[in-house]
């Protein structure tokens, strides 16, 4: 698809896309995922929505490209895996079948990640009250 093309491009011109960039680029994808809560949180436009769920969307792309791996590619390739998954939606998230619904170590270390974002903008946020 052209937008990829042009997303491509775009993080090329930046030096976003390189091997082992792809932590900075999670890092990133957690700020993009935290603006797109807030504008959930304050009920905001569909508009912002959009804009913030696209941020977010170009940061994975980028992960992927520092991995030399195609973005399209990758959505196929999950596609497939999906597509016959067995489950059931609990809470409004899906489930596969036989799996328990304990979080993944990944998903722990993302959490302490964001804990420790928050951290670091609270203090931000405190020098700046101070000034």
């Amino acid at each position: 698809m052209e937008i990829f093309k042009k997303i491509e491009s775009w993080a090329v011109e930046r030096n976003l896309i390189s091997k082992g960039n792809e932590v900075n680029q999670i890092y990133k994808s957690i700020e993009e995922l935290a603006e797109l809560a807030e504008v959930i949180e304050i009920n905001g436009s569909d508009s912002d929505f959009a804009s913030e769920g696209g941020g977010l969307i170009v940061t994975v792309i980028n992960i992927l490209l520092c991995r030399g791996i195609d973005p399209l590619l990758a959505l196929e390739l999950e596609y497939e895996r999906i597509a016959t998954r067995k489950g059931e939606t609990k809470n409004g998230t899906f489930v596969k079948s036989g799996k328990s619904n304990s979080k993944s170590k990944g998903y722990k270390i993302l959490i302490e990640k964001i804990k420790e974002l928050q951290r670091i903008e609270n203090l931000k946020n405190k020098n700046e009250k101070i000034k």
